[in-house]
């Protein structure tokens, strides 16, 4: 029998033998709670959760969503730029994660490897970088800073062919103190792109200097670990006898602790009954330990009183 072998590399780091290595959360692009939104300039969260979009150069047209990869992907998820169009230079989109504090702070100091499956259609050869930056406040992401681009060991990507992207780069003692955001782009295509699709998977961020496997996390753990940032509720609700103009009141809790107070919005299907004429939610502030939600309805007349539709909950950094 063949012994197993271990790369060189990893024999001065621990990685072959722990899970929950990777620092990027939801790298399978497994977890899909929002709807897709159209590309901006400006970073937008579309279908795959913890993933920002932009468009680079000038765009004009592209949605920022999921594609069903089959076989290519481990997953068989992957997160989508599709029917994309820009011009000027810089014109290949960024997808980005945004890490908090508490799960970089130990990369001070630290060299890290970043990896990401893509897959790009433009005809031609595309040379990828991995950006890094730094915020400047803990777990604030505005003002972040610059912190340069990893040195690649695999960039370019041809047309029409999913290829692994492979990078490294060392931080210094303080670019972790407040959090992180990783970048996936190009820094030199400056070519106008009509109508082509960019796809994402597998992405990973490690400590050490060598690429190890995926470290596969089961989907209700990557689930919860997305709710810390949003939740999409499908049908939260307020249920009641009322009587004309009487408050119906309810405590609604998300699923999840979140990160921070999130920021309540609602949108989507309304279900009400004939005994109020709402069709919103009045919300009052979540409470600072990011829990109970006030959620009120008002009767229009007399009997059951109900008001049904989702509710979503954001403390996206």
């Amino acid at each position: 029998m063949p012994l197993t072998t271990v790369s060189p590399g990893l024999l001065d780091t621990t990685a072959q033998y722990y899970g929950f290595k990777n620092r990027i959360i939801n790298g399978l692009c497994t977890v899909q709670q929002r709807a897709a939104v159209t590309i901006s300039g400006a970073y937008q969260y579309g279908v795959v959760d913890r993933w920002a979009a932009s468009g680079g150069g000038t765009p004009t047209a592209g949605s920022i969503t999921s594609f069903a990869a089959g076989s290519s992907t481990l997953s068989g998820q992957a997160l989508a730029i599709t029917n994309y169009s820009s011009s000027g230079t810089g014109t290949v989109p960024t997808v980005q994660q945004r890490i908090e504090q508490k799960n970089c702070f130990d990369l001070r100091s630290s060299t890290v490897t970043i990896s990401a499956l893509v897959y790009q259609d433009t005809g031609t050869t595309i040379t990828y970088a991995f950006n890094l930056a730094k915020f400047g406040s803990v777990d604030v992401y505005s003002g972040a800073t610059s912190l340069g681009s990893a040195t690649m060991q695999q960039a370019t990507v041809p047309s029409g062919v999913w290829t692994r992207i492979i990078g490294t780069f060392t931080f210094g003692a303080n670019d972790c103190s407040n959090g992180i955001a990783v970048g996936i782009t190009s820094n030199s295509y400056n070519t106008t792109i009509t109508t082509k699709n960019f796809y994402y998977s597998e992405m990973q961020l490690e400590k050490g200097s060598v690429m190890t496997s995926f470290d596969y996390r089961p989907y209700g753990t990557e689930l919860a670990l997305c709710q810390r940032y949003y939740i999409q509720d499908s049908y939260a609700g307020v249920d009641g006898y009322g009587v004309a103009s009487m408050a119906i009141a309810r405590k609604y809790y998300p699923a999840s602790v979140m990160r921070a107070t999130p920021t309540v919005t609602q949108s989507g299907a309304v279900v009400v009954s004939g005994n109020t004429a709402a069709t919103t939610f009045t919300v009052d502030s979540p409470t600072t330990d990011s829990l109970g939600v006030n959620l009120y309805v008002v009767a229009s007349g007399s009997g059951r009183t109900y008001l049904y539709r989702p509710v979503q909950y954001s403390a996206e950094l």
